[in-house]
């Protein structure tokens, strides 16, 4: 006996797109997960400080960022709401440099895992980030302090990506 769709489903199907209904092409969202950061960035315009200072700037993505597509053979097996989470380095070029499994990452593997972070890899390899840096910040007698050197460095940070099959957003935007 084969495994098949039965034709009544597939004509159902077309009729439904005929009408302007959607077909279920699955979406992805994303977030910055950054669970060492606990206080908001400083506005350096209003630090006072009496020694020089080395402080560090994250590295900002350049939008828009590229957004994975669901894998197609996993959206036909109905594979589901699956989210995964990676940890990516960003090089002093401001380029995606390395992508490896996150300890943020507590999803269920499914036999699609390859074809997921396949799709993940391809929409990181679109991005684009202004560097992270150090500065060194000197103290000013009546002022805000000076920013005197700046050098860009390798910085890295997890992100979640949220595949949906049903074409609805499910979390969406960056969350710094």
């Amino acid at each position: 006996m084969r495994n098949s769709i039965p034709r009544w489903v597939c004509f159902l199907a077309a009729i439904l797109s005929l009408a302007g209904c959607e077909s279920q092409t699955g979406v992805s969202s994303l977030k910055f997960v950054d669970p060492m950061r606990t206080e908001p960035a400083v506005d350096a315009t209003k630090l006072r400080i009496e020694v020089p200072t080395k402080v560090f700037s994250d590295a900002e993505p350049i939008e828009p960022l590229a957004l994975p597509q669901y894998p197609p053979a996993a959206l036909a097996a109905h594979a589901g709401l699956v989210t995964i989470a990676v940890r990516i380095t960003v090089g002093r070029d401001g380029l995606v440099k390395a992508v490896s499994r996150s300890l943020a990452d507590v999803s269920v593997p499914t036999r699609f895992d390859r074809d997921f972070h396949s799709a993940i890899d391809a929409a990181l390899a679109k991005w684009k980030f202004v560097p992270a840096e150090t500065s060194v910040l000197e103290p000013v007698k009546d002022g805000p302090p000076i920013l005197t050197t700046s050098t860009e460095v390798e910085t890295s940070f997890d992100v979640e990506f949220r595949f949906s099959p049903t074409g609805t957003v499910t979390e969406k935007g960056l969350q710094p």
